[in-house]
């Protein structure tokens, strides 16, 4: 038997959910055209915590049933990692002006400005929040300079239209 995570992508061996969440191997995982054997991103201490308090069974057993390790003493280390492996390159490309496509693009304004401060505020508060809430963690956290940006995102999150900040 194995588990389907919560974006229905990536799977683990039902046997392999009680130990640490850093020691699992993924059975495999898919995304997009992507077929990956022995790999799963979702394979994570955050995505463990989300599961672990969050989580609802559709068949089986509940999350509180699972044995589920989610290693919170991991949470921080984990973030701060992908923040330097992911982000932090995202955002030098923008800053050397490569990949300024992004402007043109919702989606990507979104997934910049409010996944990193999604991140941030785990790191700084040892939750997990929605995209929507990191926005609003982000424009009460950061300076002035960055609410166009993220008002943005949060406007594309929402489904509403442009504030209109750029062009």
């Amino acid at each position: 038997a194995a588990l389907g995570l919560p974006s229905g992508e990536r799977l683990v061996v039902a046997g392999d959910l009680a130990r640490p969440v850093t020691t699992i191997v993924p059975v495999a995982s898919h995304t997009g055209l992507r077929f990956a054997a022995g790999k799963g991103f979702d394979v994570n201490p955050v995505m463990w915590k989300v599961l672990a308090e969050r989580g609802i069974a559709v068949r089986g057993p509940g999350p509180g049933a699972l044995g589920l390790d989610p290693e919170p003493g991991a949470l921080r280390d984990w973030n701060l990692a992908n923040l330097d492996t992911y982000w932090e390159p995202w955002a030098a490309d923008l800053g050397a002006g490569r990949g300024q496509w992004w402007r043109n693009s919702g989606w990507l304004v979104a997934w910049g400005t409010l996944r990193a401060p999604r991140l941030h505020c785990t790191i700084a508060t040892g939750d997990v929040v929605s995209k929507e809430a990191a926005g609003e963690y982000a424009r009460a956290t950061f300076g002035d300079e960055w609410r166009p940006v993220v008002e943005e995102g949060l406007a594309y999150c929402r489904g509403e239209p442009s504030p209109g900040h750029f062009p």
